[in-house]
């Protein structure tokens, strides 16, 4: 019950303001994204401009951003203004309705989350496209095929909006991550990655294989040494 009551806290918390598709090392056409840590949480970060293209109504919602970080999760847990044991026992015990939270930026990720674990990945061209597409994936989408906003987010700029998918025990926020990171190319089996933890021991690993600068507006003593 410890481990599950966790678990679904991990989804709810903020931060505070070479395989199949991986890019082999010297690859021209490599493109960066990250992975973020909160804590319990992890999120994905990726270039503003790549989402806006596959996304375009986030374009129109949050203007000109350099990034976005994405994160999945409890809709009840992540917009609630307090967490109470009702909110813990229907989110462990029984599968819920999920939101993504959107954070658009333009300051280097690791400036930005100056208080979390900030990795830099590098994925091949196929491999960052079919990352973008699982992220479009995760998105609900209305009749007309439009995402649908649920409102302001939790910090700085952002939003929720209604998600694909619905949350339980072994469908955490994190296991979202490994699925995307999974998508992307990376070693990393989702059903084993229910915590933060497990997500960035795989990110630093993935990290330290696939070599290459560091990208311009990300100064290297912000990046993690890898394991």
């Amino acid at each position: 019950m410890v481990l599950a009551v966790l678990l679904t806290l991990a989804c709810a918390a903020g931060p505070a303001p070479v395989s199949p598709g991986a890019a082999p090392e010297g690859d021209p056409s490599a493109k960066t994204f990250y992975v973020a840590s909160h804590g319990w949480h992890t999120g994905i970060i990726l270039p503003g401009r790549e989402i806006s293209a596959a996304i375009p109504q986030l374009g129109r919602d949050f203007g000109n951003v350099r990034y976005y970080e994405l994160g999945w999760g409890d809709e009840g847990f992540y917009r609630a203004a307090r967490i109470n044991t009702g909110l813990v026992l229907k989110a462990v015990f029984w599968p819920t309705d999920t939101v993504l939270h959107v954070v658009g930026f333009s300051d280097a990720p690791p400036a930005f989350f100056l208080g979390s674990e900030v990795v830099a990945l590098r994925a091949s061209a196929n491999g960052f496209r079919r990352l973008l597409d699982f992220i479009a994936e995760s998105f609900a989408r209305d009749p007309s095929g439009e995402i649908q906003p649920l409102g302001p987010g939790a910090y700085g700029r952002s939003r929720f909006y209604r998600a694909a998918g619905t949350y339980f025990l072994w469908n955490t926020c994190n296991t979202w991550t490994a699925k995307g990171l999974k998508r992307s190319g990376i070693r990393i089996l989702p059903v084993f990655t229910p915590t933060a933890a497990r997500v960035m021991r795989h990110v630093r690993r993935a990290a330290a294989r696939t070599k290459g600068p560091p990208p311009v507006d990300s100064p290297k003593t912000g990046l993690p040494a890898a394991e």
